[in-house]
């Protein structure tokens, strides 16, 4: 998927990286395990924020059964959970910006360090520059 508005296609794929990155630092900092990244389920993650950044889908979590069901055609899970945010920080703090208020909110970051083994990132920015995130976690 294209952004919505100005950034390379290139931009979203290197937040969600540095996303991976930061939470994965965070997990093992608790002695837990890295969470391996899915692109199938990054697109489903990133299907949410173009959604959202596109103002189709409210800020949240509508329509998470129907990602369930995407990704339960991807792959087999015991448990899913999903983090979203939004952000309008420049291109290089996005990302630690929204994985650190992920870090300091107590539920999301009991979804980050749950007993998830896979992840999938989606990042879309819309056309006032404002970053999307969505990441879901599973346990297989």
């Amino acid at each position: 998927m294209q952004p919505v508005g100005g950034g390379s296609p290139a931009e979203p794929a290197e937040i969600q990286a540095q996303v991976h990155q930061l939470i994965n630092e965070h997990r093992t900092a608790q002695g837990l395990a890295p969470l391996v990244f899915s692109p199938a389920i990054a697109e489903i993650a990133r299907g949410h924020s173009q959604a959202m950044a596109e103002q189709r889908e409210p800020f949240g979590h509508g329509g998470f059964d129907e990602r369930a069901e995407a990704i339960r055609r991807v792959v087999a899970y015991r448990a899913l959970s999903e983090n979203v945010a939004w952000n309008n920080h420049s291109r290089s703090a996005t990302a630690e910006v929204a994985a650190r208020g992920w870090i300091q909110s107590s539920g999301h970051r009991r979804n980050l360090e749950g007993p998830y083994t896979v992840t999938g990132i989606g990042v879309v920015r819309d056309a006032r520059g404002a970053f999307h995130y969505t990441q879901i976690f599973v346990a297989r």
